[in-house]
């Protein structure tokens, strides 16, 4: 939560208001958003500066975290002085869990530079540095890898631990290439997060060093799962280690753990439906989504998933109401809107799918898939000098993307000329 006070860098995918109005409903307390969105805009520019001179590294996080719970309580009290929280730190901490998340911002052009050298500033607290990466990720460019590489010889764990994290996705022969130096850290949650970033990938690609400690790692990792096993994130976790491994079986079984935990952790019901797709069994994946759904009905992962299900399965109409659903229900998500306008459009609803992505847009100014999805669909039906603006607007967010620079140049030039005065 440090770069949307700057608003530079970066902006909250959602608005605020909307997403502070949201999460309140669900701790008991109903404003609507414009007016939490008015209150936030005063109470910020009327809030001290988040600085704190002469306090050590170590205590800045909870000192950050302290400014932005009395601004949050702040705003509330300024929307309306008669609502009143039953818990409101329960509150707090789940609105900054939100705003922790990479999921929660968009990067606005230029943002990819200025991060990556963000990043490679020792100047700069690691807290700061560490979020800079995990939102730096989110796009990558030229300067990506670079950084990342340096930010997992850093000397504070909180920045090797995040350069960890974003590369457990990557290539596996990136990750089998830069995680394995991470496997001897002296941090055991860094250690833990190469070895889960290192599943699936084969150890024949490791030296037979790297070998020796990604097993020992993989037993901390594991002794750490089985410490939470009651838990339905952890056992959700060891799903995906064993799926990644191809241990089809054991996941299954942990996935289900999970489930009987926890009946609406969607993560376990999301991750069970995708296995039985992969091996083909599209009706089990249905069912598991659609128990996901009777068991909390604002589960809009579980919609999502459910309607590419119904995708695969050629039953369109049912297929657009799911996804439909999934972006109503969750309007911070510009992936589910964007693959919900692709659907309709796909489906010959073009004025909808237009209308569809154009409301994400205006929420998510800088969304690449669905700026894509729009400068192309207004090329082919006729309006080459919207689709230009939007390709223009892709080229500068992704500088070092060559395929959006010749696409944004080839609109530029079919795009009709403005008479000369």
């Amino acid at each position: 939560m440090v770069f949307d006070a700057a608003g530079t860098l970066i902006r909250p995918r959602e608005p605020v208001g909307e997403t502070y109005a949201r999460l309140a409903r669900a701790h008991g307390v109903a404003i609507p958003a414009w007016r939490l969105d008015d209150a936030f805009r005063r109470v910020l520019a009327a809030a001290p500066p988040m600085l704190f001179p002469g306090v050590p590294p170590d205590a800045l996080a909870e000192r950050e975290r302290g400014w932005w719970r009395e601004v949050v309580r702040a705003v509330f009290r300024a929307a309306d002085q008669m609502q009143r929280f039953a818990d409101f730190e329960a509150f707090f901490a789940a609105l900054f869990a939100h705003y922790a998340e990479p999921a929660a911002w968009e990067a606005a052009p230029g943002a990819q530079a200025a991060l990556a050298s963000l990043v490679t500033d020792p100047t700069v607290p690691p807290i700061a540095r560490a979020s800079a990466i995990a939102r730096l990720v989110r796009h990558p460019g030229r300067a990506t890898l670079p950084a990342l590489e340096k930010a997992m010889g850093d000397g504070d764990s909180l920045v090797r631990l995040a350069a960890a994290i974003a590369i457990r996705d990557t290539d596996p022969s990136l990750r089998a290439r830069l995680l394995p130096r991470l496997l001897a850290d002296p941090v055991r949650v860094v250690r833990i997060e190469a070895a889960r970033g290192l599943a699936g990938v084969p150890e024949s690609r490791l030296a037979p060093d790297d070998r020796a400690r990604l097993a020992s790692a993989q037993d901390e990792y594991l002794a750490s799962l089985k410490f939470n096993a009651d838990r339905p994130e952890a056992q959700t976790e060891l799903g995906g280690y064993h799926a990644a491994r191809g241990q089809e079986e054991q996941a299954i079984a942990a996935y289900r753990r999970a489930l009987a935990l926890d009946a609406t952790y969607g993560p376990a019901s999301v991750n069970l439906a995708d296995l039985h797709r992969a091996r083909g069994r599209e009706r089990e994946a249905e069912a598991v989504l659609r128990d996901a759904i009777k068991a909390d009905s604002s589960a809009a992962g579980a919609r999502h998933a459910l309607g590419l299900s119904l995708v695969r399965q050629k039953r369109v109409p049912e297929a657009l109401a799911a996804l439909g659903e999934a972006a109503r229900l969750a309007p911070g998500d510009p992936r589910f809107a964007y693959v919900y306008g692709v659907a309709l459009h796909d489906a010959g609803k073009r004025g909808e799918a237009t209308k569809t992505l154009e409301a994400a847009l205006a929420r998510h100014p800088y969304d690449r898939e669905i700026l894509f999805a729009l400068a192309s669909y207004e090329r082919d039906a006729g309006n080459v000098t919207k689709a230009a603006q939007r390709a223009k607007l892709l080229a500068r967010l992704e500088p070092d993307n060559a395929e959006l620079a010749q696409f944004a140049r080839e609109l530029e030039s079919a795009a009709p000329r403005r008479p000369a005065r």
